[in-house]
């Protein structure tokens, strides 16, 4: 595995993916809401912009290569993005940044996401589990 591979993180492959996919206003919403998504003093911005999500930034597949489905596996075994859609690229790049400034209180919040997703929300979810 190469070096910039191994430095690669899954959250980083998501929000470059979804650079590539997304027209200018919706990258602007995505970066604004991911902003506001990563505020512990509040969940309310990480809800909502999971929630909005499919409104902002549409139902699309991803348009992924070869290469992105190669290296996805290759940085997270058994991490398979191909058929992703947008939304659900986006949902799962909200929460695995807000994981990760979440340190050890981040298996209880993930555990109530799960508990109050949506079917829609779910599938993004079990989507990112590799």
């Amino acid at each position: 595995m190469s070096d910039s591979i191994s430095n690669c993180k899954p959250d980083s492959l998501l929000e470059e993916w979804l650079k590539r996919a997304l027209p200018e206003e919706s990258a602007i919403w995505l970066q604004g809401s991911l902003e506001k998504a990563l505020d512990l003093k509040s969940d309310q911005g990480f809800y909502v912009a999971f929630g909005m999500a499919p409104r902002k930034l549409g139902k699309d597949l991803l348009k992924l290569t070869f290469e992105d489905i190669q290296l996805a596996n290759e940085i997270r075994q058994g991490w398979c993005p191909q058929g992703m859609s947008v939304d659900q690229a986006a949902r799962l790049l909200f929460t695995l940044r807000r994981l990760e400034k979440m340190g050890n209180r981040s298996s209880e919040w993930l555990d109530q996401l799960f508990a109050t997703a949506d079917v829609a929300e779910q599938v993004a979810l079990y989507r990112g589990l590799p």
